[in-house]
């Protein structure tokens, strides 16, 4: 009797093997973490995250655990809010705008620490532009990446110099076509962070008409969420990633010039000199780099909630506490000797 081999049966069960995220080394399973970015979809990350992965922090620490990490770009923070959705992010790295989005939708996101605590954005114009300041923004075309973090600050410059919204032509726009599109002269302003229009500025091709540093309140920060079910089943995964970014912090410090570029998701990969006047903010001590959530950036965050709420870009009201969790790096840092 002949026996007949179904194929597709197999093809269907080496699929859900392969899915099962695991490989072989040295004998032992090592289960693997996609761990995403939002700084683009070239796969460069921003923070200190991106010094941890320069330094093999990460792989190490994954290392003694089994585990090993897979790290994926996505042109914006909302395509990793779908990639959290469809299973397919674990640990990501994104604007806190996004964040915000994220936990405002239910989306299974849960907020575990910071990259940046602060980093500054900027309203960027071509340098022969006649536009001078932010209050001239009625009838011209702007480009950002639409319900990024960028879009926090549109919406409260528009705010604040009480312009005329229904007159501007917004162009849903990922950083690097938004350049383009500025330099071509397709649009009038663009929304960068700052390491980005600084390098625009050194090259003689742009101005900045507004910085952040005027207006820390709406600087952005850089967020860590995981994937709450992943969190659940996994703890030791994101201890284990937060003692890479303590870790990094501390190999950081001891030369930051070496790092500024990596730091900066190489936006001021041309112009390394101004790692250190975007990024040196407290004489040294490098604070911002430190991936604790503290007080202040809850409650920023939770601003930046009620504020996008209250334009509608998000219609249910949350407090930001519930789903941030930083225990991951309290153990992280007990087991290294830091503190916060």
């Amino acid at each position: 009797m002949i026996r007949r081999i179904n194929l597709t049966k197999i093809f269907a069960i080496a699929s859900i093997s392969l899915s099962l995220l695991t490989v072989a080394c040295n004998g032992k399973e090592t289960k693997i973490a996609h761990i995403g970015s939002s700084a683009g979809e070239s796969g460069n990350f921003l923070g200190i995250t991106a010094t941890a992965i320069k330094l093999g922090f990460i792989d190490e620490e994954f290392a003694k655990i089994g585990w090993k990490a897979e790290y994926t770009g996505f042109a914006t923070g909302i395509a990793v809010n779908e990639g959290i959705v469809a299973g397919d992010v674990d640990i990501s790295t994104l604007g806190d705008v996004p964040c915000a989005v994220g936990i405002s939708n239910d989306i299974g996101l849960t907020w575990i620490g910071v990259g940046l605590r602060s980093y500054n954005s900027t309203f960027v114009v071509r340098k022969d532009s006649p536009i001078q300041s932010v209050s001239e923004l009625n009838g011209k075309k702007v480009g950002f990446g639409v319900g990024t973090t960028t879009q926090y600050l549109f919406e409260s410059v528009i705010k604040e110099f009480a312009l005329d919204k229904d007159s501007i032509e917004v162009l849903n726009m990922v950083h690097s076509t938004a350049i383009n599109a500025l330099l071509t002269g397709n649009v009038d302003v663009i929304l960068l962070g700052e390491n980005q229009a600084k390098s625009l500025e050194a090259d003689g091709e742009a101005r900045i008409i507004l910085n952040t540093r005027d207006w820390p309140q709406w600087a952005p920060m850089d967020t860590i969420v995981a994937r709450t079910k992943f969190a659940k089943k996994h703890p030791e995964v994101l201890v284990a990633f937060h003692k890479a970014l303590i870790r990094a912090r501390s190999e950081f410090i001891k030369n930051p010039e070496e790092y500024y570029v990596n730091l900066s998701a190489r936006q001021i990969e041309a112009h390394p000199e101004l790692g250190d006047s975007i990024y040196n903010i407290d004489g040294g001590k490098f604070e911002n780099l430190i991936a604790y959530v503290p007080e202040d950036n809850i409650v920023r965050e939770q601003r930046l909630f009620d504020f996008l709420e209250s334009v509608g870009r998000i219609t249910v009201h949350k407090n930001v506490r519930d789903a941030l969790d930083n225990t991951f790096y309290e153990q992280a840092a007990a087991a290294l000797g830091v503190t916060k």
